[in-house]
């Protein structure tokens, strides 16, 4: 299934965006859709430890998938003050 942050990514890159916008601001905004694509596999781990009954497994994926989401979380507000001065 097809998140939409994935098909507006797609969609800004399939346009002139790229070539419209300064580089810092791309990989800013590229680095946020990278932690988001991994904090999203963390969940499909985590969904797929529980069909399996795996709580060992469970446990050390909920760990981490609780770090990237106070690491997410941090960037997002760091990243919404670069995107800011973008504009």
């Amino acid at each position: 299934m097809i998140q939409l942050p994935d098909v507006a990514w797609q969609a800004a890159t399939l346009s002139d965006f790229s070539q419209e916008i300064d580089y810092e601001c791309l990989a800013e905004l590229i680095n946020v859709y990278s932690a988001q694509q991994f904090f999203l596999d963390e969940q499909a781990k985590m969904t797929n430890h529980i069909i399996a009954e795996d709580l060992p497994k469970l446990r050390r994926t909920m760990t981490i998938a609780q770090d990237i989401r106070q690491q997410l979380i941090a960037q997002y507000e760091k990243s919404l003050e670069k995107i800011k001065a973008c504009q």
